[in-house]
């Protein structure tokens, strides 16, 4: 007797094209949300960066003028009062 093949064929191993698609699509949706979060969170490291040079300098010049009696003229002059020599906002400059 001829036997009959069976309706439902054995479930194959892995994932089909269209869970992969829906996959990538969400994936895409996350970095298209976080990517602009993250701008932010540099740029507000940017901006914390940039007030504690500010006040570096601020302090430094006060400093200078307060032992020497005048504002200093060049970076040079403020640097020896900057603390630590070749590091902070007068490294950069």
């Amino acid at each position: 007797m001829h036997q009959r093949p069976p309706l439902v064929a054995a479930k194959a191993h892995g994932f089909s094209l269209l869970e992969l698609v829906v996959v990538v699509a969400v994936l895409a949706i996350l970095v298209a949300i976080a990517i602009p979060s993250f701008g932010g969170f540099i740029r507000s490291a940017r901006q914390a960066a940039a007030l504690t040079y500010v006040d570096a300098v601020l302090k430094s010049s006060t400093i200078f003028r307060i032992n020497e009696g005048r504002w200093p003229q060049d970076w040079a002059e403020m640097q020896q009062y900057s603390g630590q020599a070749g590091t902070g906002p007068f490294s950069q400059l």
